[in-house]
C-alpha cells in the first residue's frame, strides 16, 4: 500500500492494532524513500485541520517562519518602490 501510495504521489493511511509495527514499517519506509512522507496522529493536533496542517507542512506546501520573514521584507521593499515610483510618476505629469 506504502509503495502505491509513493508511486501514485498519493496519500496513504494506515490503521490497525496497537503493537503490530506499523510506525515501526512506515518509519524505516520513510527513511529509505526520501520522496515519502510519515505523519503520525498521535504527534499532530486531533483535528481535521490539524492533519490538513500538518500533511501541508510535511510536503513543504506552507512556508517556513524564516520564508514568511523574507516575504514580508520582500513585500515591504516592493510597497516602498512601488510609492517611489508612483511619487516619481506624480513630479513629471
Amino acid at each position: 500500500m506504502a509503495e502505491a501510495a509513493i508511486h501514485l504521489r498519493g496519500v496513504g493511511l494506515v490503521f490497525g492494532p496497537a503493537g503490530i509495527g506499523k510506525t515501526l514499517a512506515f518509519r524505516a519506509l520513510a527513511a529509505e524513500k526520501p520522496e515519502a512522507v510519515y505523519l503520525s496522529l498521535e504527534t499532530i493536533a486531533s483535528s481535521a485541520a490539524g492533519v490538513i496542517e500538518a500533511i501541508a507542512r510535511a510536503m513543504h506546501l506552507i512556508p517556513s517562519a524564516r520564508q514568511l520573514a523574507a516575504t514580508d521584507d520582500f513585500l515591504k521593499r516592493l510597497e516602498i518602490y512601488q510609492g517611489v515610483k508612483l511619487a516619481r510618476e506624480s513630479l513629471c505629469n
